[in-house]
């Protein structure tokens, strides 16, 4: 009885194992699949095929905020302004 029992743990080791083996295979190929859609050229690709009317961004843009009274605290004296980084300087 012992040794039917040591089998069928045995055989659910193995079930188990091949089963982890599988899984692992999944998610290699389904993370590879992600990386291809989140390329560039394919995100460019499908808005063109869906035809949205998006485009590429115009420059970057830093955001930055001007503190008002009640911020400027000790533990908080850090200032943010706007600016495009993509205009041209005087």
């Amino acid at each position: 009885m012992q040794k039917n029992v040591l089998h069928e743990l045995g055989r659910g080791i193995t079930q188990r194992e091949t089963k982890l083996e599988h899984l692992k295979w999944e998610n290699k190929m389904r993370a590879q699949h992600l990386a291809n859609l989140q390329l560039p050229m394919t995100i460019e690709q499908r808005v063109r095929d869906q035809r949205l009317p998006l485009g590429k961004p115009q420059g970057p843009i830093v955001w930055l905020h001007e503190p008002t009274a009640s911020e400027l605290t000790p533990s908080n004296s850090s200032a943010v302004v706007m600016m495009n980084l993509s205009a041209s300087a005087p």
